[in-house]
């Protein structure tokens, strides 16, 4: 029989927003209805994947005690029951909209940000380890693998890591290696690569 889950926000706790998820049976009847606090200005749920051991991931957004805001992430079990909860964010805003369990049981999340004084959004793409759940609250963390942004790119784009960067390879959508940038031992964290040569398209890096 189909059941359905939603993930969204409510206002009926109080001040602010809590995430706010619902279990329906096939005919859309409720099972089961959950809420997990927000904090500060609260927090909202914007998207709810299954996950390997047949629980729940969501992600979304959350205002920080310090007024910032940050990409939420929970991970409930198949009743509803909350494991854990991280926040993930860097200097600026930042918003998850999509999120998906790897083959490693970690997770690529990908959403927005917007860089102090900019005046649009650029895409901000996260690769999570497994082991976040056991980790502390994250900001930059340690399971955090990689940051790329802007994306789109114009003339630039700039990838930043907590771990040395030896080597960035770029492959159009065929796979056909169109660059290969080795920085070996310099213990760079963030580099700057050029587009100017490439085509409009996509890449993979």
């Amino acid at each position: 029989m189909w059941r359905y889950i939603f993930a969204g926000h409510t206002q009926s706790f109080g001040y602010g927003c809590d995430v706010y998820v619902i279990k329906t049976d096939s005919l859309g009847d409720t099972l089961w209805t959950r809420s997990y606090y927000g904090i500060g200005g609260g927090a909202e749920g914007n998207v709810i994947q299954k996950t390997f051991d047949g629980g729940y991931i969501i992600a979304g957004y959350i205002v920080t005690p310090t007024n910032e805001g940050e990409i939420f992430l929970i991970k409930i079990d198949s009743l509803g029951n909350l494991l854990w909860n991280k926040t993930i964010g860097g200097l600026w805003e930042e918003d998850a909209y999509s999120i998906k369990q790897t083959s490693d049981s970690g997770y690529v999340i990908a959403g927005v940000t917007l860089p102090y004084g900019a005046e649009y959004f650029d895409l901000y793409l996260v690769k999570i380890g497994p082991d976040i759940g056991g980790a502390e609250e994250i900001k930059q963390s340690k399971n955090m693998v990689f940051n790329i942004f802007p994306n789109p790119a114009r003339t630039y784009f700039i990838v930043q890591s907590l771990t040395p960067i030896k080597r960035i390879k770029i492959f159009n959508i065929t796979g056909e290696l169109k660059q290969d940038f080795i920085f070996g031992d310099f213990n760079i964290l963030s580099a700057k690569i050029p587009t100017t040569r490439f085509k409009s398209g996509v890449y993979f890096i």
